[in-house]
């Protein structure tokens, strides 16, 4: 018996959104963790000028003192926390996982 080889998402680094419009885009996502975040809103531009989207959860670094504006205006995408894990390719986050947020994972997420 033999299986195919998994599918996978390709992207070219440093790609323009007018470029990759028809592409699938790879999407960075960012999850509420208290006063800790994965991300700051500059290295949210940084991901977006390398061709990546991201979305980050309502609130997600209010405890870090940064705005959903500031991460707005840096690029990314302001989503609820219901949308974050359905919508992203790749997870960020400073702490451990939950079982919760586990359970709710695709076995194609990097976390």
């Amino acid at each position: 018996m033999t299986t195919s080889p998994p599918q996978t998402t390709s992207f070219l680094i440093g790609e323009s959104p007018e470029d990759s419009a028809a592409k699938q885009r790879l999407v960075v996502g960012v999850v509420k963790e208290g006063r800790r975040v994965a991300l700051t809103p500059e290295s949210v531009t940084a991901l977006r000028v390398a061709g990546l989207d991201v979305v980050i959860e309502t609130g997600a670094g209010a405890g870090a003192w940064f705005s959903d504006d500031a991460y707005a205006e840096a690029g990314a995408e302001i989503v609820s926390s219901d949308e974050v894990i359905p919508r992203s390719d790749v997870l960020l986050m400073v702490g451990r996982p939950s079982t919760d947020l586990i359970s709710a994972l695709r076995t194609s997420h990097t976390v």
